[in-house]
C-alpha cells in the first residue's frame, strides 16, 4: 500500500510525485499568471512602504520649515530626534526597501514575459537559463524590447544595485563599496536618487516601467491557449 494511492507501488508513487513536481515547476516558470501574481504582491508591498516613507518625509519637511523659522527668531534649532520625529526619520529610510521590492516586481513581469515568449529558457525543463537569473533590470527591459528614457534607465540601475547587494550591509567585493567620504563617488551616488519624494517622482518613474511590463505580460497571457 502506498502513501498516496492504495493500489500503487512505492516506485509508481515516486514516479507520480516527480511528474507532478515537474508540472508545478514548468507552470511556475512558463505561465504568465504565476509571475503576474508574484509581481503584484511585491508591487503592493512596495507601494505601501513608499506611502509610509512619503508621508513621513512630508511631516519631516514641515517640521524643518517651522524650526528654521523659529531659529531665525530665537537662534535655536533642535537637533535631537525623539518620539514622532525619530519614527518619521526611520520611516523615510524605507525608501531603500521600496526600491528593493519594486525591483522584485519589475523582475517578475520582465522574466515572466521572457519565459512566455521563449519557453526554451527553461533548459531541458529542469533549470532556468542564465538570461533569466540576472537581476539587471535594464538588460531585462532590453530583452523584452521595452525602451527606457535616460531617467528610467538610471533609476533601474539604482534598483538593480539594491536588489544585488543594497539589501545587505555591504557588497560582495571591495571595489563595489561606496566611499563614505567622497561625495562624488559614483558608487555612492548610484545608491541614491535626487528628491525622490517631490511629486512622488521615484514612484511615478517606477510605475511607468512597471505598467509597460505588465501590459506585455498580460498580452502574452491572453495569447496563450
Amino acid at each position: 500500500m502506498g502513501r498516496i494511492f492504495d493500489d500503487a507501488t512505492a516506485e509508481q508513487e515516486q514516479a507520480y510525485v516527480e511528474e507532478r513536481r515537474k508540472f508545478a515547476f514548468l507552470a511556475a516558470c512558463r505561465w504568465p499568471l504565476s509571475w503576474l501574481m508574484t509581481a503584484r504582491r511585491h508591487k503592493r508591498a512596495a507601494d505601501i512602504l513608499y506611502e509610509i516613507a512619503y508621508e513621513a518625509n512630508e511631516r519631516d519637511l514641515r517640521r524643518f520649515i517651522a524650526e528654521a523659522k523659529r531659529a531665525r527668531s530665537d537662534g535655536s534649532l533642535s537637533k535631537k530626534l525623539e518620539g514622532e520625529e525619530l519614527v518619521d526619520y526611520l520611516n523615510t529610510e524605507l525608501l531603500g526597501d521600496y526600491f528593493l521590492l519594486a525591483g522584485y516586481a519589475l523582475e517578475c513581469v520582465l522574466k515572466g514575459s521572457l519565459l512566455a515568449m521563449l519557453p526554451e529558457l527553461v533548459e531541458d525543463e529542469r533549470r532556468l537559463d542564465r538570461v533569466i537569473v540576472t537581476h539587471n533590470l535594464r538588460q531585462l527591459c532590453h530583452d523584452c524590447a521595452i525602451t527606457l528614457s535616460p531617467e528610467e534607465g538610471g533609476l533601474l540601475d539604482l534598483m538593480t544595485r539594491h536588489i544585488v547587494w543594497g539589501k545587505y550591509a555591504g557588497p560582495l567585493k571591495l571595489e563595489d563599496m561606496p566611499s563614505p567620504d567622497d561625495p562624488e563617488d559614483g558608487k555612492r551616488l548610484s545608491l541614491g536618487i535626487g528628491d525622490p519624494f517631490h511629486q512622488k517622482r521615484a514612484q511615478a518613474v517606477v510605475d511607468g516601467v512597471f505598467v509597460r511590463g505588465l501590459e506585455l505580460l498580460n498580452s502574452l497571457r491572453s495569447s496563450q491557449p
